[in-house]
């Protein structure tokens, strides 16, 4: 198109080539066209007698698309973050593990891995070493143990402040203003 012209409508409605994809091929492809026959063929491995509403059927396609945008959205800004115009495994490894505690460990083929730039460097970690998966250490005992004492000591604290404030009330009771018996206006304090 030369320069300064205004785009013609046939060049606005051409369909796009999609971006190059190593791990696409002709089923895949034809899997995400159809949403709605690969959910009734999950279905129908589970039980082929079972069918869905299409109000079900609707609802847990919105849940799936929901969910893919979500990651999708999470990981390119983790990207982004990173400052890297590609979206690598070990960023939807993060956003999976982070946000819904999956882990893609042993997921992707090895030649997924290599293709993301090296299984040592930025591949998915193996099982175990998962991200926000790690084993958190244990509390410091001494810490526990200190805290314990301090615990039973205000509660010690608390027992004797109880303790003494029982005895002065019960000591403010014994004192009893009588009358004398023998006519007097006096005060006796038993």
């Amino acid at each position: 198109m030369p320069a300064g012209s205004a785009p013609s409508s046939s060049s606005l409605h051409e369909p796009m080539a999609p971006p190059f994809n190593s791990f696409t091929n002709a089923s895949t492809t034809n899997k995400a066209l159809t949403p709605n026959k690969q959910l009734s063929e999950l279905l129908r491995s589970i039980d082929p007698k079972y069918c869905f509403h299409p109000a079900v059927e609707e609802l847990l396609l919105d849940m799936a698309s929901d969910f893919v945008q979500d990651v999708v959205d999470f990981s390119g800004k983790l990207a982004k973050h990173r400052r890297s115009t590609t979206l690598e495994p070990r960023d939807l490894q993060f956003c999976l593990a982070k946000n819904y505690g999956i882990s893609l460990a042993r997921v992707l083929p090895p030649s997924a891995q290599m293709l993301a730039g090296g299984a040592a460097s930025s591949g998915l970690r193996p099982l175990g070493q998962d991200l926000l998966v790690r084993a958190r250490p244990a509390k410091n005992s001494l810490h526990m143990h200190r805290m314990t004492l301090k615990r039973k000591s205000l509660q010690h604290t608390k027992t004797k402040l109880k303790n003494a404030h029982a005895a002065k009330v019960a000591e403010g009771a014994k004192k009893v203003v009588r009358w004398q018996e023998d006519g007097s206006d006096g005060i006796a304090a038993y």
